[in-house]
């Protein structure tokens, strides 16, 4: 005979384990600003040590830039279908720890 409770705490036990492994650890989310590149002939690229977006389409057109210090970019997303992006771009995003998702 199983004690009075246990599948109740059976039940617990996973659910705890479900949320556990569900979210991700707080040291692990990024606090700050997620960068939309989206339009026509995207471009990131790096001027003197400054990451450089450019997007948008037609006069809507936007240039924005990013320093090292005090950045707080959480992630970047490319929803744009044509353009470029700069390896140095790459290289700016990988040493900051800022994920790029295209």
């Amino acid at each position: 005979m199983q004690p009075k409770g246990s599948q109740a705490e059976r039940e617990w036990r996973i659910r705890e384990v479900e949320r556990d492994h569900s979210s991700v650890p707080s040291h692990l989310r990024r606090r700050g600003k997620v960068i939309v590149v989206d339009g026509f002939g995207v471009s990131l690229r790096v001027e003197r040590g400054r990451l450089v977006v450019s997007d948008g389409s037609g006069r809507e057109r936007r240039e924005r830039t990013f320093g090292r210090t005090g950045i707080s970019i959480a992630r970047v997303v490319v929803l744009g279908g044509t353009g470029s992006l700069a390896l140095a771009a790459l290289r700016w995003l990988a040493d900051q720890g800022v994920p790029l998702l295209a």
